[in-house]
């Protein structure tokens, strides 16, 4: 099995060019909570509050299996920021392919974390 590149970005950037793109900004926004806010979805922190909804294990699920199915090389994750969201769920998807058989790109993490609260888009 060859490497598959798993992108997290943020929609208020650039998207990364593959048709596999995963949506997450409906789910539930860590960086809405005190506590996790200055963190990022690479802490188990942000991942395990996120675990705690179905609707992230649902699409965690989703995504595992239609890149399996596909056999598809590249899969992106987008969010707001691309800090939160985005990166557990790229974060928990590696996990279950194995990370020796992934790619991790973190295209935001770099990137401000000051965006505006913007209800309709978290």
């Amino acid at each position: 099995m060859s490497k598959i590149k798993l992108t997290s970005f943020s929609y208020c950037r650039e998207q990364p060019k593959t048709p596999f793109v995963f949506d997450c900004r409906f789910l539930p926004n860590p960086w809405k909570t005190r506590y996790l806010k200055s963190l990022d979805g690479r802490d188990e922190a942000v991942q395990e509050w996120l675990r705690g909804y179905p609707s992230v294990r649902a699409l965690v699920d989703e995504a595992i299996a239609a890149i399996k199915s596909s056999g598809t090389q590249h899969a992106a994750f987008g969010c707001y920021g691309g800090h939160h969201r985005s990166v557990a769920v790229v974060e928990m998807v590696a996990d279950a392919l194995g990370r020796e058989n992934v790619e991790i790109d973190h295209t935001n993490l770099d990137k401000s974390n000051d965006h505006p609260d913007v209800p309709s888009q978290h």
